[in-house]
């Protein structure tokens, strides 16, 4: 795998895909997502701190520092998977003032006041075991500990029959602003916004 654009175009990247349980992101569709969520940005990722909550070996995150995104905290719980995360981020030369990656559970809101910013860009791509309801939990935590920016942008990754819903009690809001598909694999782009503090 590579990366298709910005300052580390071409290079390299190393991989680990658990069997079953992970949704490889293929060139086509990180493309894709890049497109969508540029298109959102006025074609500038540089006002955009990023968060990859289920990084596995970085990918996305590292695609969209690539092409100019101020910021990137990058979450993984997997020990082998953040190997290659941080594996990655040396061979790419990822600063530590560019680059936040944390070996952690995405679910647990203590992890939460680690990171250096709010988030207003965020990538979901979970397991392809996590359920949308699952998703839309952490989406909660995330509006009740101030983890996004006001209107940030959420990118999810899912199958067909794994779009996000908001219950009408849920402290937070999406508005669904595009979508794609490649075969079974939907992305969703959303504008997030959180009612828990206002």
């Amino acid at each position: 795998m590579r990366i298709l654009a910005g300052k580390w175009k071409a290079k390299e990247l190393t991989t680990h895909e658990g069997r079953g349980t992970t949704r490889p992101t293929t060139s086509r569709i990180r493309e894709s997502m890049m497109s969508m969520c540029a298109h959102q940005c006025n074609l500038s990722f540089s006002a955009c701190a990023v968060l990859d909550a289920f990084a596995g070996s970085g990918a996305l995150g590292f695609e969209l520092l690539s092409r100019g995104a101020a910021h990137l905290t990058a979450v993984e719980k997997n020990r082998t998977s953040f190997a290659c995360l941080l594996a990655n981020a040396r061979n790419l030369h990822a600063t530590s003032q560019e680059a936040q990656l944390i070996c952690g559970d995405i679910f647990a809101p203590a992890l939460y006041t680690r990171f250096a910013q709010p988030a207003n860009l965020i990538v979901l791509d979970p397991p392809y075991a996590m359920s949308a309801a699952e998703i839309s939990k952490l989406l909660a935590q995330f509006a009740e500990c101030g983890v996004c920016a006001p209107s940030a942008l959420i990118m999810y990754e899912h199958s067909r029959n794994e779009p996000l819903a908001c219950a009408d009690n849920a402290p937070y809001s999406l508005e669904l602003l595009s979508e794609k598909s490649h075969g079974q694999t939907y992305m969703s782009l959303y504008r997030y916004t959180s009612h828990a503090q206002q």
